[in-house]
């Protein structure tokens, strides 16, 4: 990651940083504070809380097996998410993430009212891009490239995914899938940043 993370990138969720976290009364997320310093009212991602029945579509907090927090979003239909406000420049992300082996488990979502868009739509057997759908120039795991239009993403473990986008890209959401609810969740976050510009392979 570039060391100029903290002034450079549009978007820093960290859930290692309690400060950056709020909590609804039934103890589900409600908010996650951007960590970045690109803009004086910095990114926040909210979840959904219904005061009156108490029902909440907020992920909870878990952890890793080292015993680094993330943010659980449940399996794939859970209707767990959490949205900000859209950005239409991305060019570089970096997650790490536990993600299911599924095709409606976007790497990142695009709700905009129900007319999102497929940038970052995995594959129909749940590889990392799908080939008519997904923006992609390069997709590494860890410090390994992959084929991303073949390749799986594992989901057995964490995984450190790095992509560059071919183009500008669109998201302002963790997990949606437009508005089709039965494609909220399906992955832990413990980590995402995000870059306006592509960040070359020695930067990263």
């Amino acid at each position: 990651v570039p060391e100029s993370v903290v002034t450079d990138a549009i978007l820093w969720f960290d859930a290692a940083e309690p400060t950056t976290l709020s909590y609804n009364p039934d103890g589900t997320l409600f908010s996650w504070l951007s960590k970045s310093c690109r803009y004086i009212a910095l990114p926040l991602a909210v979840s959904y809380y219904n005061a009156t029945t108490q029902e909440s579509n907020g992920p909870t907090l878990g952890e890793m097996a080292n015993g680094r927090p993330t943010v659980d979003f449940g399996d794939v239909g859970s209707g767990k998410d959490m949205r900000y406000t859209r950005f239409t420049n991305i060019r570089t992300v970096f997650l790490v993430t536990k993600i299911a082996n599924s095709s409606n488990a976007f790497l990142l979502g695009d709700y905009n009212n129900g007319n999102g868009t497929y940038h970052f739509h995995r594959g129909l057997n749940g590889q990392y891009g799908h080939p008519d759908h997904a923006k992609f120039a390069s997709v590494w795991n860890g410090e390994n490239p992959v084929e991303w239009q073949s390749d799986y993403v594992p989901d057995n473990d964490f995984q450190i995914i790095s992509i560059v986008t071919s183009q500008n890209c669109s998201s302002d959401s963790l997990t949606k899938d437009r508005k089709i609810e039965s494609r909220d969740g399906g992955r832990q976050l413990s980590e995402i940043i995000a870059f306006d510009a592509a960040v070359s392979d020695e930067e990263g």
